[in-house]
């Protein structure tokens, strides 16, 4: 409750694992991998073949450490198109 924010009541459900809101990151920039790799709990990503999905993973696993935190707290979650016939 604050400025901006009023509840009537507490929340009914248990606190996250995280003790927060879990940040989840859409961007594929280097930038915005960059900010996930800092940030993010999960992201979701667009990458071509398996090949390149390993690469972006990766990409990040690097950033992660970089940034000082585990590599295995940064989830990445894939968008495909399958291509049946």
């Amino acid at each position: 409750v604050g400025k901006h924010f009023k509840s009537r009541g507490p929340l009914t459900c248990v606190r996250s694992p995280q003790g927060r809101p879990v940040y989840l990151q859409a961007g594929g920039s280097p930038a915005g991998r960059a900010f996930a790799a800092k940030h993010a709990d999960a992201l979701i990503a667009w990458a071509t073949g398996v090949e390149g999905m390993k690469e972006y993973r990766a990409d990040i696993r690097k950033q992660a450490a970089a940034a000082g935190r585990d590599p295995d707290d940064v989830k990445v979650m894939f968008l495909f198109s399958p291509i049946l016939g």
